[in-house]
């Protein structure tokens, strides 16, 4: 069976490993908050991945927030209504924005457009970094030019 004076493993005591000290036992509850944090996390994006596959997630709540994203020094985006959908096989998102309109710090129209759609990767768009695929716009004016840094610019209304 083995050699002599060996113990086998269902004759071996059981230990249960238990942390030592107030250090050990912060390390362990540190663990199980940031897998409660993971497990959270992971949740809410496959809810979120679900819900989009429905069909379009009216976007009503987060409209200030994408209008102040937009506005940039000097200029206020307004916009009507904005919606949101999952392009399955792409594995984009595609939002689609209604009745946008940029003003000046005065008021004045910069310009204005029926529908704008911006196709983007779902990750860059979920850590606010978004890096846009495809941009559709109708019924308005754009204009596009690569800033001093070499980005794209691109905004409603003729350049300025």
């Amino acid at each position: 069976m083995g050699e002599p004076g060996a113990v086998s493993s269902a004759e071996a005591p059981k230990r249960a490993h238990k942390p030592r000290g107030p250090a050990g036992r912060a390390f362990v509850i540190a663990l199980e908050v940031l897998a409660l944090v993971i497990g959270v996390a992971l949740a809410v994006v496959a809810f979120a991945a679900w819900r989009l596959s429905q069909g379009p997630v009216d976007l009503a709540a987060l409209t200030p927030t994408i209008e102040r994203l937009a506005s940039r020094a000097g200029a206020q985006v307004q916009i009507g209504s904005a919606q949101a959908r999952w392009l399955g096989p792409d594995r984009q998102v595609r939002i689609e924005a209604r009745d946008i309109a940029v003003t000046d710090a005065k008021g004045a129209s910069l310009g204005v457009t029926r529908r704008l759609v911006l196709v983007a990767p779902p990750l860059g768009l979920a850590l606010g970094r978004p890096s846009i695929r495809r941009i559709e716009a109708e019924g308005g004016l754009l204009h596009a030019a690569i800033n001093a840094r070499g980005d794209l610019e691109v905004g409603l209304g003729p350049a300025p």
